[in-house]
Order: structure tokens, then sequence, then C-alpha cells
């Protein structure tokens, strides 16, 4: 599991550097705090994002699925475990994680290989956010069977926290922080579009 320790590693510095980003892009217009949808997209594309960038670098595939879902395939300890991205949530009573499940796609591995050597497992690589959108818990767990409830959650096995795992030197192809510290041309091509409105008849 050394190489998801390192990615969650890699998803934290991302959000490090750039993840106040996300309150700065919904303070640009009041529409994109309505709900915490516009948040919570964000936050996730941030994610997803750290992840493409280190998966390669890392020895880790990471390709999207049926649903907008997106999963990061690792083989270790004699499984080929597939890690489906998911957000989740913290009971407040037990202080223990839930996630959503959504449909039963997630249950379902489409390239699974029956005749593999290495048996085809369900897992999660998921985190919780704090009320601004930034990553908080990363954890990994083996995704067991779906509740019957209303809302169906994951029964997950044991959890296993992700992150803060010592290796030097750094792989080759991980993450980069960047120069910039604003939004960059993104402020600019919004006061462009607000003019180009104004000026309409």
């Amino acid at each position: 599991m050394e190489m998801m320790h390192r990615l969650a590693d890699e998803v934290r510095a991302v959000f490090e550097d750039r993840g106040y980003k996300v309150g700065k892009a919904t303070e640009l217009d009041r529409a994109f705090r309505r709900s915490r949808r516009s948040q919570s997209s964000l936050s996730r594309d941030l994610v997803l994002d750290a992840i493409e960038h280190a998966a390669s670098g890392l020895g880790l595939g990471f390709k999207s699925v049926r649903g907008g879902a997106y999963d990061i395939g690792h083989i270790t300890d004699g499984a080929d475990r597939r890690f489906r991205v998911r957000k989740a949530g913290t009971n407040p009573e037990t202080g223990q994680y839930e996630i959503v499940a959504g449909s039963e796609n997630i249950m379902f591995i489409d390239d699974a290989e029956p005749e593999s050597m290495y048996p085809t497992e369900r897992w999660v690589f998921a985190h919780t956010t704090d009320d601004s959108g930034i990553v908080i818990d990363i954890f990994a767990a083996r995704v067991l069977d779906i509740t019957d409830e209303t809302v169906p959650r994951l029964v997950l096995g044991e959890v296993i926290p992700l992150g803060e795992s010592i290796y030097n030197p750094p792989t080759p192809g991980t993450y980069v922080p960047d120069d910039e510290d604003d939004l960059g041309d993104f402020d600019k091509e919004q006061d462009d579009q607000d003019e180009d409105e104004t000026g309409l008849g």
C-alpha cells in the first residue's frame, strides 16, 4: 500500500498549494454559493487532478469508468485492487466514515479478467473535506457490500488511513507546486465576460 500512501501525500500537497482557490472561485459569483454543490465539484476536480498528475509517476493506473466515476488500479498484496475515488462523510453519532453507494455499479469491474493470476478486489480511495472544501482525511478500505437502506451505503472493511509516509528521494513525476498564487487569467476572463454581457442591447 506504499504507493497509495504516496498518492495521498500528493493530494494533500496539491490542496496545501492550491486548495484556497476553491473558496476564491466560489466567491466570484453569489450563484456559486447557493449550495455547496459548486464547492464540492471544485474540490473533487482538484482531487482528480492531483491523482491524475501523480498516478503515472507512482506506477498506478487511473481511468474514468461508467457513470463518470474514476478508478485507481494497483496490483499489491497478491491482488488487483481497484480503488474508486469517493468522497466520504462522518457519522456524527459513531464517528465512523460513511460513503453513499449511489448505485450498485461500484461493485462491478468491467475489465476484470476471471483467469488472471491476480484476483480483482473493489476498494475505495476516499477523502473527507472541511466546510471550506479542503481535504482533511484520506483513507482506503475494501468494499464488502452495499446496505439495503433507503439511501444505500457502502459496507467497508478495515479502514486504512493514508498519507504522511516517509520516502526519499521523491518519485519522478510527483506533484510540483504552481508558481502562481492566484487564479491567473480566470479573474480577467470573468471581467471580460461581464463587459461583453453589459454591452449587449
